[in-house]
């Protein structure tokens, strides 16, 4: 991949897989706590047993806890930039000048928040399938996709073998 519009489009489609990935989680985390507090409400006209005053638990640490995340503002966050990225790369075919774009992505990258290392190569490994390289079927477990959301799943990197010649 030694063309420079290649590299920047292949960069660019890491960047907005990631941001949407981002985005449809702190979407799901704030569904989920709605979803608990909609279900302790409705456990209010019985009897307070175990049941009841867990699931009241569950929702008042699912409420602080988006609160504090701020999981809708982090989910608008992500959208938005991977809408910046995007409009990049909507730019990427009639563009006169790569170089013009690659400095807008590196202005665009910089407001983005620190990243999950175990997530960017998933998106990286993602975008290698999309293309046709060979990637091992195990970097794509559900396991691995739920802990890189949290900061985990990051693999070893595999740098390319260099010959001796070299």
């Amino acid at each position: 991949m030694s063309d420079p519009a290649s590299e920047l489009e292949y960069d660019l489609r890491i960047s907005i897989n990631y941001h949407r990935k981002r985005e449809f989680f702190f979407r799901c985390v704030e569904g989920f706590s709605k979803a608990v507090s909609l279900l302790a409400l409705a456990s209010l006209g019985f009897d307070v047993n175990w049941f009841t005053w867990s699931i009241a638990m569950l929702s008042a640490g699912f409420t602080i806890a988006t609160i504090v995340i701020d999981c809708s503002g982090l989910a608008a966050k992500h959208k938005e930039l991977a809408g910046r990225f995007c409009d990049i790369l909507a730019k990427t075919p009639v563009a006169n000048s790569i170089p013009e774009l690659r400095t807008e992505f590196f202005k665009v990258s910089g407001d983005e928040p620190p990243s999950l290392h175990g997530l960017s190569q998933l998106c990286q490994d993602e975008q290698d399938a999309a293309e046709g390289r060979a990637v091992d079927p195990k970097r794509f477990t559900w396991g691995r996709r739920t802990a890189a959301q949290f900061g985990f799943g990051q693999r070893d990197i595999d740098f390319p073998k260099q010959s001796a010649d070299v």
